[in-house]
């Protein structure tokens, strides 16, 4: 053990260890990264809005939702 999440330690070596905002999470897959709000994803395969997860990479988040900027604006998440 040789960081820290929060008060949790845990060893960099560690598989499926992922710490995002201070929460240590386990059993996770090599490709997933913490998100802005702190949430494990698959940033090739997901996009994550808020804490709401989306099957779709790449998107654009409005509040927790998806949106097109070309076809559509968001204001203030709506």
């Amino acid at each position: 053990m040789d960081q820290c999440c929060g008060d949790t330690p845990y060893g960099l070596a560690q598989r499926g260890i992922l710490c995002c905002k201070n929460v240590l999470y386990k059993d996770r897959e090599d490709e997933e990264e913490c998100s802005e709000s702190g949430v494990p994803y698959k940033p090739l395969k997901e996009t994550v809005c808020v804490s709401k997860r989306h099957n779709s990479p790449g998107g654009h988040c409005c509040g927790e939702d998806l949106y097109h900027p070309n076809k559509t604006i968001c204001c203030k998440g709506h």
